[in-house]
Parts: C-alpha cells; structure tokens; sequence
C-alpha cells in the first residue's frame, strides 16, 4: 500500500470480518453484526483495527491515542491498553509509547484468538 491514507477521509469504527459493514451492536465484550449475524470478540476487532491502522498509516507510530481516534472509541482506553500490551510490542519515544505489532501474519494471529479467548466468535456464511 503505497497511497496516503487521511484518516479524516476514512470511516472510523470496527467493521464485520465476514460482510465488512460497518453496522454493529456492541455487547459487553462482543461485538454482533445487524447485517449477517456475525458476532466477533472486541479483541478481533480490535486487533484487526491495529493491523488496518499499521498498512494504511505505515509513516505514523501507533499510539493508544491515535488508535482510540481510528477506531472512534468504540473501547475504552483501559481495553486498548489490555488487548495492545498482549498483541504489541511497546517502545517508548519521549514521552510517548508507541506499538508495533508482535507478529504479522493477521490470519495466524486472529485463528489463535478465537482458539483461546471465553467470548467466541460466531461468523455466519453469508
């Protein structure tokens, strides 16, 4: 992805993995698509959000700030912080912390979410 994104020109918010709509419910640590039925954890979300966040902004750290923003808060701050310590590795830069990624492979990582967390992911065909 070689292109300038504009995060101002971008849809924030979580979409569904399975139909891309971006037409949630949020439940208490779910997330259930109004459009397929899709129910995925905040964790999947939000671990998709960071890896949509690092290809499209590749010249911009990742902070918990910008990433609130990207996702227009949809999590809580303290939620962020959980999810990007387990899946990020933390460098701070001055006064800020920004995060990077710990593995690459998207698909690796988001089969091994829905392997261990409690809340599963239910992913409808559509």
């Amino acid at each position: 992805f070689k292109e300038y994104a504009d995060i101002f020109e971008l849809r924030r918010g979580f979409y569904c993995g399975q139909c891309n709509s971006f037409d949630l419910t949020k439940g208490r640590f779910q997330l259930k698509c109004n459009h397929c039925d899709t129910v995925e954890s905040s964790e999947t979300h939000l671990f998709r959000a960071m890896n949509d966040y690092q290809i499209l902004f590749q010249n911009h750290p990742m902070t918990r700030s910008a990433l609130l923003h990207f996702i227009d808060n949809q999590l809580s701050r303290t939620t962020v912080y959980a999810i990007m310590m387990k899946h990020c590795d933390a460098v701070k830069v001055g006064k800020k912390m920004t995060y990077k990624l710990k593995n690459k492979d998207a698909v690796e990582v988001l089969t091994q979410i829905r392997k261990t967390q409690r809340y599963k992911d239910k992913i409808m065909s559509t």
